[in-house]
């Protein structure tokens, strides 16, 4: 009896270790996920300013790319919180709360009617807080909850489907309907002004896209000075449009 706390401490412990020791892997694997992100959204504006990504993606420093994609995440309304929120909550949650769908008599009555009802309110929640195009893709995605309403699988799997259904989502958005790059005039000392699509900058030296698949590199000592144009403002998301449409 008396080693028994002994071993639950040292049971807990290993766990623990255990735990700590995937931590590298998690973070590699979010680095990976924010490259991989990151890449996706340069290839999609590189492509929509008619530039050859195989010649101008690897321009792109690597912490350019990281940035990109950190940028999704961080991007208000952009439908990534929502469903790395969901995707979260079912790791943490998910097993607790079909115990309890599953012990409470309340819920079993009318189970298929709650279930329904509870999917709407939160794919039309994410559907409110995204932009338009976002919120489309999400209530598309919000099918896959029906297997969880019609009781053909169970929760957590369910949540995954739509999780990794929405970021497959997003992604293709962001490729085949990206942001528009950023426009720089540069004034230099031999060939005037230059005007066209940023690339990026680095080391001093500037990477413009220009018209029929070309670009140019202007270095640090050729600048004169440089001006930076930004790409459009985020659109708003669904629930400012309708509250704008009804005047408030």
């Amino acid at each position: 009896m008396a080693g028994e706390p002994d071993t639950d401490r040292s049971s807990l412990n290993r766990s623990l270790v255990e735990r700590l020791s995937l931590l590298p892997v998690v973070i590699a694997v979010f680095v990976g996920a924010l490259y991989t992100v990151g890449a996706v959204l340069t290839t999609g504006e590189l492509r929509r300013a008619n530039l050859v990504v195989r010649d101008t993606l690897p321009l792109v420093p690597l912490p350019q790319i990281l940035g990109r994609g950190m940028s999704v995440f961080l991007k208000p309304f952009a439908g990534v919180l929502g469903i790395a929120l969901v995707f979260v909550a079912v790791v943490l949650f998910g097993e607790s709360v079909e115990k309890w769908i599953a012990q409470s008599p309340r819920w079993r009555r009318g189970e298929r009617t709650r279930r329904l009802a509870s999917v709407i309110a939160g794919v039309g929640a994410l559907v409110l807080l995204s932009q338009p195009n976002v919120a489309v893709g999400i209530a598309c995605c919000g099918v896959i909850l029906l297997l969880w309403v019609f009781n053909w699988v169970h929760l957590r799997p369910a949540l995954l489907l739509f999780a990794a259904a929405g970021v497959v989502m997003l992604l293709a958005l962001s490729f085949y309907q990206p942001e528009p790059l950023a426009t720089a005039t540069i004034e230099t000392n031999h060939e005037g002004v230059i005007r066209g699509a940023l690339i990026t900058a680095a080391s001093g030296t500037w990477y413009i896209g220009q018209a029929h698949r070309n670009f140019v590199a202007i270095l640090p000592e050729d600048v004169k000075w440089v001006r930076v144009k930004s790409g459009p403002h985020t659109r708003s998301p669904v629930f400012r449009l309708v509250l704008n449409a009804i005047g408030l």
